[in-house]
């Protein structure tokens, strides 16, 4: 599992471009000189097993070919004496569970506008069926857009777990349960639980 150490401390902990980062970056991607980043460490050279850097590294790849809102962009990954980890832009949002009880359930309009930009995100990304695998959407991220919409951010894409196998069985209906149980969040400002008074079912 990756440490994110904002994700740690939720106020940020910054990072200047490290000299690492600009020698053995796996993503021919610029990074400036002076630009703040959030590190996120994967683990050492013990932790990944059999193919496990080889794999990272060709996911955070896929992951950084992607320009999408909906998703944390990758920067750069690296091997920097046996350490292994990924830079991202700095994440000026909010969790949503930490939204939600500031501000309290969101309106049903906007909760769907949400879930259904989620949906097209998603959709968008198919054939990185090997991120897709491994995405998270415990951790939501809410951050405003450039046209001062809310909008939905999946910050952990799975990088720092070894990479599922039988990649061919995998089903999208899975992540589409995972976007349902966010919309009731939104909707009910709690999480969805089986068997929780009010609802009848499972997930």
């Amino acid at each position: 599992m990756a440490i994110s150490l904002f994700a740690k401390t939720r106020t940020g902990t910054r990072f200047r471009s490290a000299e690492c980062l600009k020698k053995s970056c796996a993503l021919d991607l610029p990074l400036k000189t002076n630009r703040f980043v959030e590190l996120h460490v994967i683990g050492d050279t013990e932790q990944m097993e059999g193919n496990g850097k080889l794999s990272f590294l060709e996911r955070a790849w896929n992951a950084g070919t992607i320009h999408n809102h909906c998703f944390q962009k990758i920067l750069a990954a690296a091997d920097d004496d046996g350490i292994f980890f990924y830079a991202t832009d700095i994440n000026e949002g909010e969790f949503l569970t930490d939204y939600i009880v500031r501000n309290d359930p969101v309106e049903p309009r906007t909760a769907l506008a949400l879930s259904l930009d989620l949906i097209d995100s998603l959709v968008e990304v198919e054939l990185h069926y090997r991120l897709l695998l491994g995405l998270q959407l415990e951790n939501l991220m809410v951050v405003l857009g450039n046209s001062a919409y809310l909008t939905l951010r999946i910050i952990d894409l799975g990088l720092g777990r070894p990479e599922p196998r039988g990649m061919n069985d995998f089903e999208t209906t899975d992540l589409l349960a995972d976007v349902s149980r966010q919309l009731y969040y939104l909707l009910a400002g709690r999480p969805y639980a089986v068997g929780q008074q009010g609802q009848s079912g499972s997930s």
